[in-house]
C-alpha cells in the first residue's frame, strides 16, 4: 500500500507541476487597443502552414493592409506556446501582429480573430480548437483511473495472500 501511495504522489507531482505552462494569461484588449499596440494589422487568408522544430509559420495572402507594411503575403511565426494564435488554412482573419526577434508574431492576446463567413468584416471568435487545459484534464483523469486500477489489483492480491 505504501508503494501505491508513493507512486500516486510522484505521478500527481509530475502532472501537477506542468500546469503553469498550459495557459496563456492576458487581458482582453479592445479593437482600438489591439490596433494601437500592433505593428502590423491586416485582413488576410491563411494560405500555408509550415512546421519546423522551432515552431510554425503561417503565410497569409493579404486582402487589405490596415497598418504596417503593405505586402501581398505576410508570414506570422508561432513559437509552439499556448499563447500562439491557432490559424486554420483557408480561413480569413483580421491579424494584429507585433515584431519579436525580427519576425511577426500574433497571439491569442493580440486581438486577432477569424472573420465571419456570412458577413465579411464581422468579427467572430477564433475557430474552435482543443484547449490545452482540456487535454491536461484528460491526462489527469487517465492517470487517476490507472492509479486506482493499480491500487485495486494490489489490494486484491494482498487480500488473496492473507486468506
Amino acid at each position: 500500500m505504501r508503494v501505491i501511495l508513493i507512486l500516486s504522489g510522484i505521478v500527481l507531482l509530475i502532472l501537477g507541476s506542468s500546469t503553469r505552462n498550459l495557459a496563456c494569461d492576458c487581458v482582453t484588449l479592445s479593437e482600438e487597443e489591439s490596433f494601437s499596440r500592433a505593428e502590423s494589422v491586416f485582413i488576410g487568408e491563411a494560405i500555408r502552414r509550415d512546421e519546423s522544430t522551432s515552431g510554425v509559420t503561417f503565410t497569409f495572402l493579404v486582402k487589405k493592409s490596415l497598418k504596417g507594411k503593405n505586402a501581398t503575403e505576410i508570414s506570422i511565426v508561432g513559437r509552439n506556446t499556448n499563447c500562439d494564435f491557432s490559424f486554420n488554412v483557408g480561413w480569413d482573419y483580421v491579424v494584429y501582429a507585433r515584431t519579436l526577434d525580427n519576425e511577426l508574431i500574433s497571439g491569442t492576446c493580440f486581438g486577432t480573430a477569424a472573420l465571419g463567413i456570412a458577413a465579411e468584416g464581422l468579427r467572430v471568435s477564433q475557430p474552435p480548437a482543443p484547449a490545452p487545459f482540456l487535454e491536461y484534464w484528460k491526462m489527469m483523469v487517465g492517470a487517476s483511473v490507472f492509479i486506482l486500477l493499480l491500487a485495486g489489483l494490489l489490494a486484491r492480491r494482498m487480500w488473496h495472500r492473507a486468506a
